[in-house]
């Protein structure tokens, strides 16, 4: 989650009178993208000064946490999450305060054995790629992945009927699982050898149900053989 809130004014006493050389800052902007659990994540904040100029702010600023058993930062910024919750985080600079208010949630788990369905969108290739008893829109196979987790660092492999490419990413900071992987095969849809690349995977977790969608690449060792790409989306159940 993205967060932006800004402030105006000082924060408390009468305000200075800038010199007609020097300008002040009248606003204060934090912004940054909440952390998860034990994750950590860089706040910037951006004054608005009295000449209408922009400028950045993060390391001269002074900062705060309103919990920091929920979460901490730090002197430039880096916002720690430690316990789920709500907080406010707030950067001063010249008397003025800016403040963002974070959400903390636990990194969403991804790991465990994935059974189920993905179904071809969308195919551009050449020599039968695209054929309806290959990867033709409409097709439907069942797959599973098979996922370790270590934080937000996401492993594992994949069976399509066409390998076991080993996959590797991790959670991204919307809680999105994102992966890719690469693997050569010498049964390219059943008749010559090829190699794969899975990307763009981009998947949801919502309890023990995975929403998701991929591009997957084949490019043959021989001409003849069936080369392009294929979109297609899934839904899997954690066993």
């Amino acid at each position: 989650m993205i967060v932006s809130v800004s402030a105006c004014g000082h924060e408390s006493g009468a305000p200075t009178s800038p010199s007609s050389s020097t300008a002040t800052a009248s606003a204060v902007v934090v912004s940054g993208t909440a952390p998860f659990v034990g994750t950590t994540a860089q706040f910037v904040a951006t004054a608005t000064l009295s000449n209408s100029a922009s400028q950045s702010v993060t390391t001269q600023a002074a900062w705060s946490s309103s919990n920091t058993t929920i979460a901490t930062v730090s002197n430039d910024g880096t916002v720690t999450g430690v316990a789920a919750g709500d907080v406010d985080i707030t950067a001063t600079y010249q008397n003025v305060p800016g403040h963002a208010h974070v959400t903390i949630t636990s990194v969403p788990n991804y790991q465990g054995f994935w059974r189920g369905d993905y179904s071809v969108t969308a195919c551009d290739g050449v020599n039968g790629l695209c054929d309806p008893g290959d990867l033709g829109v409409g097709t439907v196979y069942s797959t599973y992945l098979n996922l370790m987790q270590n934080g937000t660092t996401v492993t594992g492999y994949t069976s399509i009927g066409l390998g076991l490419p080993v996959l590797r990413g991790g959670v991204d900071g919307n809680g999105h699982l994102v992966l890719s992987g690469t693997w050569t095969c010498g049964c390219a849809l059943g008749r010559t050898a090829y190699t794969g690349t899975i990307s763009n995977f981009d998947a949801v977790v919502a309890g023990s149900s995975m929403s998701g969608h991929w591009t997957m690449t084949f490019t043959s060792v021989l001409s003849t053989g069936p080369s392009g790409t294929a979109q297609v989306i899934w839904e899997a159940t954690r066993d």
